[in-house]
C-alpha cells in the first residue's frame, strides 16, 4: 500500500501528466469545434447536414489520439525510475519486483483511464450543447463498459513493453508503431487468405474498439470486444510480469 501511495504521489507530482491531459483535453474540444464548423458551412449549402451528438460520442471512444497519448506517457512514467537509477532505492527499502510491477501498473493505468474518460466527458458535454440530442443510443453504457476493458488492455501492452525494455526512447517506439505492427502483419495475413467470412484484423484491438464504437453497436462486438480484450489484457500482463522477474536491474 506504501508503494502504491508513493507511485500515486509521483503521478499527480508529474507536470508530463498534467499536459497530456491537457492534449487529450484539447483535442476532444478541436475535434468538436471543427465538427459544429463543418455543421454550420453545410447550412450555407443545398444539402445540410445533421450531426448527432450521439455519433460524435460514440466516435469518441475509439479514441485514437488519447491511446497514442498514453502510450507516451507510459512509457515515461515507468521508465524514469529506472533511467535514474532511483528504482534501486526502492528495491532496497525490502519491496519486491512484483509489488513494484503492481505499484506501477496501477498508478498508469489510472493515468490512462483519466485520459481516456476525460476525452469522452469533454466531447460529450460540448456534444449535447452544439448538435442535435435526438439520436439515442440503447449500447451506450455497454459499449462504454467495453471499451474501458479494450482500453486497459492497450495500457497492459503498453506497460509490459515499458517495464521490460526499461528504456524511454525504445519504450515509446515499440509502444507507438508495436500495436500498428500487429495490425499490418495481420492485414497481410487477410490479404493473404482472401476470405470475406473470416479476418485476423477484426480480432484485434483496433477493430475490436472500433466496432464497440459503432451506433448501436451488435451484441457480437460488445462479447468480442470483452472476452478478447481480457484475454489480450492477460497475456501482456502474464508476459510482463515474467520477463520483469527474469531481469536484473
Amino acid at each position: 500500500m506504501n508503494l502504491i501511495k508513493y507511485e500515486l504521489k509521483r503521478l499527480f507530482k508529474s507536470k508530463g501528466f498534467y499536459i497530456l491531459l491537457a492534449v487529450c483535453i484539447g483535442l476532444s474540444i478541436i475535434s468538436i469545434l471543427t465538427q459544429n464548423l463543418i455543421y454550420k458551412a453545410s447550412l450555407e449549402t443545398d444539402n445540410p447536414i445533421t450531426i448527432y451528438s450521439t455519433a460524435s460520442i460514440k466516435s469518441s471512444f475509439s479514441g485514437s489520439m488519447v491511446m497514442m497519448i498514453a502510450a507516451i506517457f507510459t512509457a515515461i512514467f515507468v521508465t524514469d525510475e529506472y533511467q535514474t537509477g532511483t528504482i534501486k532505492t526502492v528495491m532496497s527499502k525490502g519491496f519486491s519486483k512484483n509489488q513494484i510491477y503492481l505499484s506501477k501498473y496501477l498508478s498508469s493505468l489510472l493515468a490512462t483511464l483519466l485520459f481516456y474518460i476525460s476525452s469522452i466527458l469533454v466531447t460529450s458535454l460540448l456534444a449535447n450543447h452544439f448538435f442535435d440530442t435526438t439520436l439515442v443510443d440503447s449500447t451506450m453504457t455497454s459499449s462504454f463498459i467495453v471499451s474501458l476493458i479494450i482500453v486497459i488492455a492497450y495500457h497492459t501492452i503498453y506497460f509490459s513493453i515499458s517495464i521490460v525494455t526499461r528504456k524511454l526512447g525504445i519504450s515509446i517506439a515499440l509502444n507507438i508503431v508495436g500495436p500498428s505492427l500487429v495490425g499490418l502483419v495481420l492485414g497481410m495475413g487477410d490479404a493473404l487468405i482472401n476470405s470475406e467470412s473470416f479476418k485476423f484484423t477484426s480480432y484485434w484491438l483496433d477493430s475490436l474498439l472500433s466496432n464497440v464504437a459503432k451506433i448501436e453497436a451488435t451484441s457480437n462486438s460488445l462479447t468480442q470486444g470483452a472476452i478478447l480484450g481480457v484475454i489480450y489484457l492477460a497475456i501482456a500482463c502474464a508476459i510482463g510480469v515474467f520477463l520483469n522477474k527474469k531481469k536484473e536491474l
